[in-house]
């Protein structure tokens, strides 16, 4: 199949869109299913990470 460069420039656009779009609502669902921590757990959990 061979389309234009400007034919290819849209359809590449479009999907950054759509990926932007599925990656913006797993963020609101990883959001809305979160709980909140409190500032030790949070720190304790970041040095844990960083250290491996």
């Amino acid at each position: 199949m061979i389309i234009s460069a400007e034919s290819y420039q849209k359809l590449i656009n479009r999907l950054e869109e759509l990926e932007d779009m599925v990656f913006g609502q797993a963020a609101e669902v990883a959001l809305s299913q979160s709980k909140m921590i409190g500032t030790e757990a949070f720190t304790s959990a970041l040095k844990h990470l960083a250290n491996g």
